[in-house]
């Protein structure tokens, strides 16, 4: 029988106060209400407390059960001869039925407390668990248990007891940043004789800080660049299209051509997008498709390095469509988001509209591709201007002192997961764990790319 989430095996109760009568209508705690009469229920028991009467005649019992969708109390009243050992009659844990009606008390100050059952029968019910039934057995390599806060709920003692009850061969625990369950988890599974894979999902951060993507090298003054912006009607790659790209080529610091068209992306713009961008459905009809506009894009940018304000979501739409269409296409491109976080550390947010104000570069229509592949150009050459002060005069140079002035206290973090393969692995992770909260932690206990790769040896 399933009530909630909670699946019992009802067929042979073990009475432990009164009898439950078969023919009371069976209700699932979240229907029970005020007007409830006679009826029974069932649920596993989360609160137990009793205490006896004023003369010593009977015992009071309190019960909190649960469905685990649905929670309710129980109250009963039972003679001490009926019940003489009430601390062994019922545990936390155990599956109940309960027999009685539904009531609302009061407090000794009068409120009127939530519904609750008034019990005239309880038994004892076997929990029925959730079985693998698959032939060829799984092994699960990322397992949050309760020491991940507020991302699981199982034990880690349970862990071992889940994966031997279902037959699988091993199981990974990689709890959010700590290690904490290993112990609990590996006494458990010794006694049972279950496979552990020991593991981490680590808050990572590449302290390399690239805003170079690519093998590509140039001198900031003398190099080919296509500053470039693309319009979409959403953020996913998997289900939104381009709706405009404008981009301007660079030659020895001077702007040579332009770049800019509609996209039809055969899709309607949401009007959320379109009250952004200024970009309709009327404005794109007739418009180069996808595969046409980036194929123009494309021979636009030929044999330059591409500028982009954070690149990684543009270049994502303009890869989905040279892979739909076979393109040979992957440039070297740079970020100005990460270079911005390097060379403007005073400024708290680092976007277009930001970095223009704060080199003083005027307004402009933000949300256009055209205009903000203009605003970026201007941009892009106050920061080449800024860098070459500092001596950095090309992409290779630029590469090498973002990953050494890196801080990983304030890079963005990546979750990884990270496995154990052998004791030398199990020594290495331990050292990342104890550096990630001693040298690293801010908000979350981080772990450096470089430190990883110091530690990588046993660790998949």
């Amino acid at each position: 029988m399933k009530t909630g989430y909670l699946t019992a095996d009802l067929t042979d109760p073990k009475q432990v106060i009164g009898e439950i009568h078969n023919g009371q209508k069976l209700l699932p705690i979240s229907r029970i209400s005020e007007s409830s009469k006679r009826f029974c229920t069932f649920g596993q028991v989360f609160i137990y407390d009793f205490k006896e009467n004023r003369d010593g005649t009977k015992f009071m019992l309190s019960i909190g059960i649960t469905d685990k969708r649905s929670s309710i109390s129980v109250k009963i009243s039972v003679l001490k001869e009926t019940l003489p050992e009430p601390k062994k009659a019922i545990s936390v844990g155990d599956v109940i039925i309960v027999e009685g009606s539904a009531t609302r008390d009061k407090d000794r100050f009068g409120n009127i407390l939530d519904v609750s059952i008034r019990a005239s029968a309880i038994a004892k019910a076997k929990i029925v668990h959730r079985a693998d039934r698959a032939e060829k057995k799984r092994v699960e390599l990322h397992l949050h248990t309760k020491m991940s806060a507020l991302d699981a709920l199982i034990a880690p003692e349970d862990v071992a007891d889940m994966a031997h009850e279902w037959g699988w061969p091993a199981i990974a625990v990689t709890d959010h940043g700590n290690v904490q369950a290993y112990p609990i988890v590996a006494k458990r599974a010794s006694k049972l004789g279950q496979k552990i894979i020991y593991g981490i999902e680590c808050y990572f951060v590449d302290d390399t800080a690239r805003a170079v993507f690519g093998d590509g090298d140039a001198l900031f003054s003398e190099g080919s660049f296509t500053v470039f912006d693309i319009e979409t009607t959403g953020l996913s790659t998997m289900n939104c299209g381009i709706t405009e790209i404008g981009a301007v080529r660079v030659e020895k610091g001077e702007i040579t051509d332009v770049f800019c068209t509609y996209v039809d992306p055969k899709m309607h713009i949401p009007e959320n997008i379109t009250k952004l961008t200024g970009i309709s459905d009327d404005m794109v009809a007739g418009a180069p498709d996808e595969a046409a506009a980036v194929a123009d894009f494309i021979k636009f940018a030929e044999n330059s390095v591409l500028i982009a304000h954070n690149a990684n979501f543009d270049m994502g739409f303009i890869r989905k469509v040279c892979s739909e269409n076979q393109y040979g296409f992957a440039p070297t491109y740079i970020d100005t988001v990460a270079v911005s976080r390097y060379l403007n550390k005073g400024l708290k947010k680092h976007t277009l509209d930001s970095i223009g104000a704060y080199y003083e570069l005027g307004d402009f229509n933000h949300h256009r591709a055209s205009d903000d592949a203009q605003m970026l150009c201007a941009i892009f050459k106050k920061m080449t201007e800024k860098l070459e002060g500092e001596g950095i005069k090309d992409i290779y140079s630029l590469n090498r002192e973002m990953a050494k002035h890196a801080d990983p206290k304030s890079l963005n973090t990546n979750h990884m997961v990270l496995l154990v393969k052998d004791a030398v692995g199990l020594k290495n992770l331990y050292k990342l764990v104890s550096s990630s909260y001693l040298d690293y932690f801010n908000k979350h206990p981080r772990i450096p790319k470089t430190l990883l790769n110091e530690h990588r040896e046993g660790l998949i």
